[in-house]
């Protein structure tokens, strides 16, 4: 994928390869791999392309059942991926994951509201997410995602801007500064 190529920009994908070119993340975070790793793909194609515009970039996923086909998209990334296959209920994973704050987080694993809620306040508590970072959340066509981005948009005054014209629909959340 370039800069220029045009598509179908409803893909989640190349949301994720537009947010990193243009901030250049440092670390990135996805919770959630999917069966494809399409949206992975694309990450890492949008990695890549930054560092050789000399940006290095970190992207770690968390996710409990990879497929082989998914995984397989992470062990092309030229040492730029690393797969954590573990629960990302587990408040101890993040506790571990890497020495910083992921600038960019992408949630996109368990749909249901709870878990995407206890999700969040690990990833705001334990300090996971950068004070000036990102979470982008997927599938906000879904009642349970729509009111977990709620509920945690309430306890941690997030910023929220929803982009339902996406397929399967994106929500970013930043921090008020």
């Amino acid at each position: 994928m370039n800069d220029t190529q045009s598509g179908d920009f409803g893909n989640y994908g190349h949301l994720a390869y537009g947010l990193i070119r243009q901030s250049k993340p440092k670390i990135i975070l996805e919770i959630g791999l999917g069966e494809s790793g399409e949206g992975a793909s694309h990450m890492i194609d949008a990695i890549l392309k930054n560092e050789k515009d000399g940006y290095d970039c970190k992207y770690y996923c968390i996710e409990k059942y990879p497929t082989k086909r998914g995984a397989d998209v992470l062990d092309k990334s030229e040492k730029k991926a690393t797969l954590i296959i573990a629960d990302s209920q587990n408040p101890a994973i993040y506790k571990n994951i890497f020495n910083g704050q992921a600038d960019l987080v992408f949630i996109d694993a368990n749909h249901d509201c709870q878990n995407i809620i206890k999700e969040g306040i690990h990833i705001i508590t334990n300090n996971i997410l950068h004070i000036n970072g990102m979470m982008v959340f997927h599938d906000t066509w879904m009642f349970s995602v729509r009111h977990a981005i709620k509920k945690l948009s309430e306890e941690f005054s997030l910023n929220t801007f929803y982009l339902p014209s996406f397929k399967y629909n994106v929500c970013l959340a930043t921090f008020q500064l």
